[in-house]
């Protein structure tokens, strides 16, 4: 299997790099496999199950136990002498070429500023299952109904309630993975195994995502780098600094002369998930010294920083990182990382050095823009000089991504401000209002919706006042893009009065990208009425992927009873990779314990292909999530869609 995997693989890990930029706006193109990657026909293994002793007993797996530095596996992996095969989970490549250069590494061009998909992307997850997918989480979990599908079969032989539920998976994936070496499956098992994995049973999955790291194939390497990061506990903590400088332990975790810049960039953003504080002055030394040619990593130690609370209170942090922040000569793409570190570090003294930066014409563009995101968190309404400044830029700033920002940052600062302050409260719908009604520029309409629905979902002030301008542009609005975020804004804020219009919009036009938005806008609005018609549709298989997820996202925003038994029935009746993967996917964003026993059999299926048995996996570990926030989101949420690079941008499609 390794012979047949070399060429066909690396091809494709070639084209990573434009698949994850697409995916942002096209989430259809990742149906290559769970993380990318081709298949080959699996021959028969048997897997053997062990339950998870309770209490756990020291971690040993298959082989010595774990103590100290992780540098020993339950089983060494077998790999071919070379390992220049190159998976796709992170974006390897076959070229460091994508790191170089005047753009960010993706391509991200200022034509492609007005996309809001982009950003929609990377903040849609959070927005959503902080508001009705927490509390619909909550109820289902207390009143025995299966989890947000309001199906639960109560013939499934798993748990109805998460932590049990990942109790329960944690063997099953972990026996597959000791069976398996096909990269596609450990690339999905590794990540499962972080997500089911709570703090009592993380020493259980331990041995076995350190086993991964000596893999052949570079994208389980990094899955299962990434996965010591995710997994709560801190127990890699020395692993992972080993990896990150690329220092003797290190090498020795993944049997080599030297850590791939891949695995090291995804080390230094599992030391942030993790957020150990023994590992900032590490991640600050490399943000400022590792050599100009290591973008990827320097911007992940600068994420990584951002992430570890107890780096707020560390003067050499904020020091280091301003310092770095207002260096011209430094990499722009490195240095736009550092506005939005400190924004969610809450360090309110740099606030003001910001401000200087975001005022000054001849600041880097990156720059200016995650400033302009950073001051969306730290300014309050009541700052009258800052937020002139914001609701100026977006309107006037010449930059289409700064202006962007800067109407999303202004909606932030009014989204989180004490609704007493009514005086305020009423400026700001004015000023969305006037920008809808008048554009600045009709190009920004749809940014404009959806700062509008970010405000407006909080605050009771103004609600029919914007639901009624973004009625009635969507009314007089011809073009797709921005109809779909009028309609996603409409549905942000709960306006009545416009379901009916939106579900009659959904089964006449033809755009299936269009027609996912104005889906989801109606979970949003919690219109069961349209759940038959979307059950009609998910139950095709000529279904796009991308019209597929989001159908699903909305069925579980309304809680629809019977989804889940729509999608098992086109899994089983379909034998398609892209079905195989869009249903599995959708099975998992459903989170619905009652899906459980069939993905177990796919999984554990070694008459199957490797592609569905992935997919399974992929589905369990989303199911099975410890926390109803996705593990990415405190990454992707709220940063510079624009200036980023590989190992980030590809944290959007896990």
């Amino acid at each position: 299997m390794k012979t047949i995997r070399s060429e066909p693989r690396a091809a494709l890990s070639a084209a990573t790099v434009v698949l994850i930029s697409l995916w942002i706006t096209s989430p259809a193109l990742a149906v290559v496999a769970p993380h990318g990657g081709g298949h080959t026909p699996l021959g028969g293994k048997t897997v053997t199950v062990t339950a998870i002793p309770n209490p756990l007993p020291s971690p040993t797996g298959g082989g010595k136990a774990t103590t100290g530095t992780i540098g020993t596996s339950p089983s060494a992996r077998a790999r071919p002498a070379s390992t220049a095969a190159v998976g796709s989970r992170g974006g390897a490549g076959s070229s460091r070429a994508a790191r170089s250069g005047a753009s960010n590494g993706l391509g991200f061009q200022p034509d492609h500023a007005g996309q809001w998909e982009f950003w929609w992307a990377a903040n849609r997850d959070g927005l959503l299952q902080r508001s009705e997918q927490s509390r619909q989480r909550s109820e289902v979990l207390t009143d025995g109904v299966g989890m947000l599908s309001g199906r639960g079969r109560s013939a499934s032989s798993y748990a109805d309630d998460a932590e049990n539920l990942g109790h329960e998976l944690l063997p099953v994936i972990s026996a597959i993975l000791r069976a398996e070496d096909d990269d596609l499956i450990c690339d999905s098992g590794a990540l499962a195994l972080a997500r089911l994995a709570d703090e009592t049973h993380a020493p259980f999955a331990l041995p076995d995502l350190v086993s991964l790291l000596e893999h052949s194939t570079l994208s389980v390497r990094t899955s299962a780098t990434l996965s010591l990061g995710v997994l709560p506990g801190r127990q890699a903590t020395s692993t992972l600094m080993g990896l990150m400088a690329d220092a003797s332990t290190g090498r020795r975790a993944i049997g080599e002369d030297r850590v791939p810049w891949q695995v090291r960039s995804h080390a230094a953003l599992a030391l942030g998930l993790s957020g150990d504080p023994e590992a900032a002055a590490s991640l600050l030394d490399l943000a400022l010294h590792a050599a100009a040619s290591d973008r990827d990593l320097r911007a992940c130690a600068v994420t990584a920083l951002g992430l570890i609370d107890e780096a707020a209170f560390d003067d050499r942090v904020t020091a280091g990182l301003l310092s770095l922040l207002e260096d011209r000569d430094e990499d722009a793409v490195v240095r736009a990382q550092i506005p939005v570190a400190l924004a969610r570090l809450g360090v309110q003294s740099t606030a003001s050095r910001l401000v200087a930066l975001l005022r000054h014409d001849k600041t880097d563009r990156f720059v200016r823009q995650s400033c302009a995101v950073a001051l969306g968190t730290l300014t309050e309404l009541d700052d009258k000089s800052r937020m002139k400044l914001l609701r100026d830029l977006a309107t006037e700033a010449t930059d289409d991504g700064l202006r962007h920002l800067a109407m999303i940052a202004v909606a932030r600062v009014g989204a989180k401000a004490d609704a007493a302050d009514a005086k305020r409260h009423k400026d700001l719908v004015r000023f969305f209002v006037g920008e809808l009604r008048r554009p600045s520029r009709k190009t920004d309409v749809g940014w404009t919706a959806l700062a509008a629905g970010l405000y407006g979902r909080t605050q009771d002030a103004g609600r029919k006042d914007l639901a009624k301008a973004l009625s009635k542009q969507f009314d007089d609005q011809k073009n797709p893009s921005t109809r779909a975020a009028l309609a996603l804004a409409l549905g942000l804020l709960g306006a009545e009065g416009v379901a009916a219009d939106l579900l009659s919009e959904f089964q006449e036009r033809g755009d299936e990208e269009y027609r996912g938005h104005v889906a989801l806008a109606l979970g949003l609005l919690d219109h069961v009425d349209a759940a038959d018609a979307f059950h009609e549709e998910l139950g095709r298989a000529s279904t796009s992927v991308t019209l597929r997820l989001q159908l699903v996202r909305s069925l579980s925003l309304m809680n629809a009873p019977g989804t889940a038994d729509v999608l098992l029935g086109l899994l089983e009746a379909s034998d398609s990779a892209a079905i195989s993967w869009s249903v599995s996917r959708a099975l998992g964003e459903l989170r619905d314990p009652g899906s459980v026993d069939a993905l177990v059999a796919i999984a554990e299926d070694t008459g199957r292909t490797e592609l569905p048995r992935a997919f399974a996996v992929l589905a369990l570990g989303l199911i099975g999530e410890r926390s109803a926030v996705r593990w990415n989101v405190p990454v992707i949420e709220e940063s510079n869609y624009l200036a980023t690079v590989e190992t980030l941008a590809s944290l959007i499609t896990l």
